[in-house]
């Protein structure tokens, strides 16, 4: 079973003209071993061809802080689910970085039984499987103290599922919970759609969120939802590195 899934299964697969990179940072301490597992799930038009059992994978490789290739790789094969393990012990303190690539069809997870695991947000991101339409990502950052807000930018120009009035969403909270800022926006009604299921116009949302005086440079939990296929980033943060775990940033 995955002990601290990273938070990416939602954004995985094909990106509407794209495969999907993450980013991703561990942060080890000396001698003490930590396994990493990677699935890939195979379950959209992989019956198609048989071809397309070279086509559907995920490429990955681990880096240590001093350049070194650790391991790397490909998942792939003809079947429907597969998982792969990856045990490491660290020689001393540091950080490895881990570049994964879902390509095509592959869909899949990533999780780490080491909780000081991050991922970078310094790109965008787009819902690709979620479950009855709508996209969910929430993540713990740490709010910036050279700017007032966080932007979140969706763009809606890449063939999404979505239509005149669909909604996307933010809500930043403290750690125990509390809403600090929370805001919609909807895709103006009037908007057209082209057969591809682009908009005529280009229609990208921008959401900001303010940051109390209290609360910056604090960690923060980011809430994000939108139709799947939406893109969406994150801007103005001082610290791109997010997790899934509050424990990451102990």
């Amino acid at each position: 079973m995955p002990e601290n899934l990273l938070g990416i299964e939602q954004m995985t697969g094909y990106q509407r003209g794209a495969p999907s990179k993450f980013n991703i940072r561990i942060s080890a301490e000396k001698g003490k071993p930590f396994n990493m597992k990677i699935y890939r799930v195979r379950s959209f038009r992989f019956w198609k061809s048989i071809d397309k059992k070279g086509e559907d994978l995920i490429n990955y490789s681990i880096v240590s802080e001093n350049g070194s290739l650790i391991k790397e790789g490909e998942i792939t094969g003809d079947v429907h689910g597969k998982m792969e393990l990856i045990d490491i012990v660290s020689e001393k303190k540091q950080d490895y970085l881990v570049n994964i690539v879902f390509m095509n069809d592959s869909w899949g997870a990533v999780s780490c039984s080491n909780q000081k695991t991050f991922i970078n947000l310094n790109r965008y991101f787009y819902f690709r499987m979620p479950p009855l339409g709508t996209g969910f990502a929430s993540f713990f950052v740490k709010a910036p103290l050279s700017n007032n807000t966080i932007k979140i930018k969706f763009n809606w120009n890449k063939g999404a599922d979505a239509n005149m009035g669909s909604v996307a969403g933010v809500m930043l909270q403290d750690i125990n919970g509390n809403s600090i800022y929370q805001k919609r926006w909807i895709v103006p009604i009037g908007t057209q759609f082209n057969i591809q299921g682009n908009p005529d116009t280009p229609t990208v949302s921008q959401i900001e969120l303010p940051i109390p005086s209290e609360h910056k440079g604090k960690i923060l939990k980011l809430n994000i939802n939108a139709p799947k296929g939406v893109g969406w980033s994150v801007e103005n943060l001082d610290n791109t590195w997010a997790s899934n775990s509050f424990e990451a940033f102990k």
